[in-house]
């Protein structure tokens, strides 16, 4: 039976490859079985195994869920392993979470078990206890980061930022600078990884960690980031490291980004974060037009993606530098249309949209925009959105 949380912890879960964890090879057992025949505890595993190997998880549990409860020992362990991904699928949830439990108890320092942890506790809401668990992941078993999903770690980094707490903020800093320190960069979102390197700088210069956060600096490739902190004195002793990386008047740094982002679109031009990266990188370069006929393939809708979110209020920012400030209000008028609750991404973006409305000469519009936001983002926005 499919517990209702199945969509929401699925998100957390990637595609976890029974062999990279360990189980595509002969059954390994013991002859103290327990309460099971070992005949039948021996054919359950090698059953399951076979099944594994063909990465058939009904046919893992098929086999296991009889005889597992009466496993001991490393059996009992090994099988538990198997059950844990296979819960998971098939979302078999209040299981999942009962088991990885168990397994926690039973192999505290196994990577599966720890990834599976961040997994379950952030399903269950318990966001602070995800960052720890993850921070504990990203030191330990660095590897096993490959079970969770990029879009998974930003939401429970998401949730984390809209808790104003300090031991929110903790939790937050310790999941980011362990991650970026594991060098993570997870397969469905692979410029997550750099994001939140930038963000891991940031919280190392807070605790006062200099040298950590100068290792990282590597990490952060935009030339506006980069920028960004050569006027915040709280990074003046980052200072030295930071003009180097940006090189005569930032043009090293604009130079060497602009190429490579331009590049990956040539060879991903279906990707939107692709998209995003290759203008950004035109607009960096002075070239608004260029970036503005590039993204003219974006569309504001409900139900867009961060990416896609992302690559419109370029789009918006290409045209209006372009001097095309009516087409880029008429583009931007769009966001009004939007369901926040669907589409959260809209809601700094309206903000963006009134206070653009003002600085090209219509305060009267923009007003009226402000007021709209207010109606539109109750129980969304926030004081900080």
């Amino acid at each position: 039976m499919r517990d209702s949380r199945g969509l929401r912890l699925g998100q957390f879960c990637a595609t976890v490859a029974f062999i990279a964890a360990g189980f595509g090879g002969a059954p390994v057992l013991s002859t103290a079985i327990g309460a099971v025949p070992k005949a039948d505890a021996r054919e359950a595993i090698a059953t399951a195994q076979q099944a594994a190997s063909r990465e058939d998880c009904k046919g893992v549990l098929a086999a296991l869920d009889p005889v597992a409860s009466s496993l001991t020992g490393a059996e009992r362990d090994a099988a538990s392993r198997m059950r844990l991904i296979c819960l998971g699928r098939e979302g078999r949830f209040l299981e999942l979470s009962s088991l990885q439990k168990e397994l926690a108890a039973s192999t505290p320092r196994d990577g599966l078990v720890i990834a599976y942890g961040v997994i379950v506790a952030a399903g269950e809401n318990r966001f602070r206890d995800a960052a720890d668990q993850l921070s504990r992941l990203a030191r330990e078993a660095p590897s096993s980061l490959d079970v969770l999903s990029g879009s998974g770690i930003r939401e429970i980094i998401r949730q984390l930022s809209a808790d104003r707490s300090a031991e929110a903020r903790t939790a937050r800093d310790g999941a980011v600078i362990a991650l970026a320190q594991a060098n993570w960069s997870p397969a469905d979102i692979p410029e997550l990884g750099d994001g939140l390197a930038g963000e891991a700088v940031t919280a190392l210069v807070r605790a006062n960690r200099i040298d950590e956060a100068d290792r990282l600096l590597d990490r952060v490739d935009d030339p506006e980031n980069l920028s960004s902190l050569l006027i915040d004195r709280d990074y003046a002793a980052l200072w030295p490291s930071i003009e180097r990386r940006l090189g005569p008047a930032g043009k090293t740094a604009v130079d060497q980004y602009a190429q490579e982002k331009l590049a990956n679109y040539g060879d991903m031009q279906a990707s939107d974060a692709a998209l995003r990266d290759a203008a950004n990188a035109l607009l960096l370069l002075g070239r608004a037009a260029d970036a503005a006929d590039l993204t003219g393939r974006a569309e504001i809708a409900d139900g867009m993606s961060e990416e896609e979110m992302q690559v419109a209020m370029l789009r918006a920012r290409a045209l209006a530098l372009a001097g095309r400030d009516a087409q880029a209000a008429d583009f931007l008028s769009t966001l009004l249309t939007l369901d926040l609750v669907k589409t959260p991404e809209a809601a700094p973006a309206l903000i963006t949209y009134a206070e653009y409305l003002d600085e090209i000469g219509r305060p009267a519009q923009a007003l009226v925009i402000a007021r709209a936001i207010q109606t539109k983002g109750k129980g969304v926005l926030n004081d900080f959105a």
